[in-house]
């Protein structure tokens, strides 16, 4: 089941996958989804490994300590809105649509 409560297939699961984000590596099992918008999702039960975590909406970034070491992703900010072209709206499956 994922963030909207839709129950989606599972390709299959990576088991202690070792992937490296902003120059942090992270290991965690991850599962084979279907999902067109993201590459990976990082799952709450991974955050909360990292207790407490701090995060600033305003400059969209996570800081949190990991092994000793203090840690930050920076998140990517938005320059504007554009229009989605007729191949973007093809390439999307099951998603709501405000138009």
């Amino acid at each position: 089941m994922v963030a909207n409560r839709e129950k989606i297939l599972c390709g299959g699961r990576c088991l202690a996958l070792s992937i490296l984000i902003q120059g942090h590596v992270v290991i965690a099992d991850f599962y084979v989804l279907h999902v067109a918008a993201y590459h990976v999702v990082l799952r709450v039960q991974w955050l909360a490994t990292f207790d407490p975590i701090e995060i600033d909406y305003r400059n969209l970034t996570m800081s949190f300590t990991d092994r000793g070491t203090k840690r930050m992703f920076q998140g990517i900010g938005r320059v504007g809105l554009e229009a989605l072209s007729n191949k973007d709206l093809f390439n999307l499956q099951q998603t709501g649509l405000f138009l």
